[in-house]
């Protein structure tokens, strides 16, 4: 498969996998008091092996909750420094702010891209994230017992089926692989406009989304079939849950988006007593496109106090 259409959006967008970071690895002082670790290699032995971490000025003393993303980009797009490049209108850097303000530590991570790097990749890369911050987290005042697991579109696929394999033994050696933390070091996930059902991943209401998603799908699993593919299966997130999953707040736009899967993990949450909340805005409220969550709008930052109010409500932080 030559995948002309992801490959030419790559080049638009000038991202690419590399065993090199963008940047010189460092640190600086923000605005805001805390500090930006920035272009760490995790010691993957695939390409964009690095991450970012935004540390709490006292992060070493308090011991504060680390979300943990993962962005979104359909597999093929997106960095650690962005939200989704799918998403129109995208200003990131108040999202993460918006955690840091309410006391959170924040790990986002790259991953090799499709189509040169396909399913299940990412995955494995997250389990080597991990696997570095729990040896060398400490340093950056990051503890790996108190963390939420997050992300956008793709990502948000990747941060679910991650936890899966955490939470679900039969699901990890289904994987053929070994869990890297412990059910309860993970304290909550929260889904953005997430992608969860790949088999559906070109089924929006809108073609001309459902035009591009479907061969960033085609990319990340290395084949033209999606439905009825086996490893497109395997990669659901809503059919593997079980009700060791976290606590977990959905939320989805009503337009070109993943909005009927994000309903469904909901349900799904909810017939396994697995505490959750789902933020879908009505139509007549608002017309929102995949990824408004990331935008710094009303409803973009009313989304995001509902995420943080969960949060403070499950007592992450204390």
């Amino acid at each position: 498969m030559k995948h002309y259409l992801v490959k030419h959006k790559q080049k638009k967008a000038c991202v690419c996998n590399s065993f090199e970071p963008k940047g010189k690895t460092g640190k600086k002082l923000l605005g805001n008091g805390c500090t930006l670790y920035h272009d760490i290699p995790y010691g993957s032995r695939f390409p964009n092996g690095f991450l970012d971490i935004y540390a709490q000025p006292d992060a070493g003393d308090k011991g504060y909750c680390t979300y943990f993303y993962i962005h979104g980009g359909g597999y093929a797009l997106g960095d650690k420094t962005d939200g989704d490049p799918n998403a129109k209108g995208d200003d990131h850097d108040w999202f993460f702010l918006e955690f840091m303000k309410a006391g959170y530590n924040i790990v986002s991570v790259n991953y090799a891209l499709a189509p040169e790097y396909f399913y299940p990749t990412p995955i494995i890369q997250i389990g080597e994230a991990v696997k570095f911050l729990k040896a060398y987290g400490l340093e950056y005042g990051i503890r790996m017992d108190r963390i939420i697991m997050g992300g956008g579109s793709a990502g948000g696929q990747l941060a679910g089926q991650f936890v899966n394999i955490q939470t679900n033994a039969a699901y990890a050696e289904e994987m053929g692989m070994k869990a890297v933390l412990d059910r309860g070091d993970i304290k909550a996930v929260l889904f953005n406009s997430a992608l969860l059902d790949n088999e559906r991943f070109g089924k929006t209401d809108s073609a001309a989304i459902n035009f591009l998603f479907i061969r960033c799908g085609r990319a990340y699993f290395n084949s033209r079939k999606l439905s009825g593919n086996q490893r497109v299966i395997q990669s659901d997130v809503i059919k593997n849950v079980t009700e060791e999953f976290p606590p977990s707040f959905l939320s989805d736009g009503n337009l070109g988006s993943f909005t009927d899967q994000n309903r469904d993990l909901a349900k799904r949450l909810s017939q396994l007593h697995v505490k959750n909340v789902l933020n879908i805005y009505s139509k007549t409220e608002a017309k929102l496109g995949h990824a408004f969550e990331f935008m710094g709008d009303k409803y973009g930052r009313e989304n995001l106090k509902k995420m943080l109010d969960f949060l403070e409500e499950l007592g992450v932080n204390q």
